[in-house]
């Protein structure tokens, strides 16, 4: 779950009261992007439908409550990788929340990539390694198959992950 808030600004970095929010569900295959514009609608309509009652003072504002709050800590580079231990439900939920951008990162054969979409495998090739599985990549993880449907090798556009397997004319590698 997340959503949208419209506060008002004061001194502090978001500390100001709230004159509104909404909160929606995350779907199993939401990514970042798609939220950041669900998000963004909520948010305008939020904005309209508060700013006539916030201004003719008919709008019930709320303090927020400072105990129990804390700050999202900014994402780094260092978010980026897929961690090739830390497994499936983990690596496909960071492919998700970066997706498309700045995008989860991989190296592929000696080169970063950009992995926009994936998903569980029927196939678990070596930890470590990637390999054809039906004309698609598939990067073995340590519980199990990451298929690639969607990448962006460096200084490419973003394809499919089964175009770039055929461009490249190599039925497996390695993956850091």
């Amino acid at each position: 779950m997340t959503g949208a808030t419209i506060i008002k600004l004061d001194e502090g970095l978001d500390t100001g009261p709230v004159l509104t929010a909404q909160a929606i569900d995350l779907g199993g295959d939401d990514t970042g992007g798609a939220v950041t514009e669900r998000l963004a609608d909520i948010g305008a309509r939020l904005l309209v439908r508060t700013l006539d009652s916030y201004l003719d003072g008919t709008l019930n504002v709320v303090p927020q409550v400072k105990e129990g709050s804390t700050y999202a800590k900014k994402l780094s580079p260092k978010d980026r990788p897929i961690q090739l231990e830390e497994g499936l439900s983990i690596a496909e939920r960071r492919i998700r929340a970066l997706s498309p951008s700045p995008g989860a990162t991989a190296v592929i054969d000696g080169e970063p990539f950009k992995i926009l979409a994936a998903g569980p495998a029927e196939t678990t090739p070596a930890v470590g390694t990637w390999e054809l599985v039906d004309g698609i990549p598939v990067v073995g993880l340590s519980d199990g198959g990451l298929e690639v449907s969607l990448l962006q090798p460096p200084g490419k556009k973003v394809m499919a992950g089964g175009d770039w397997a055929r461009g490249i004319r190599r039925s497996g590698g390695v993956v850091e």
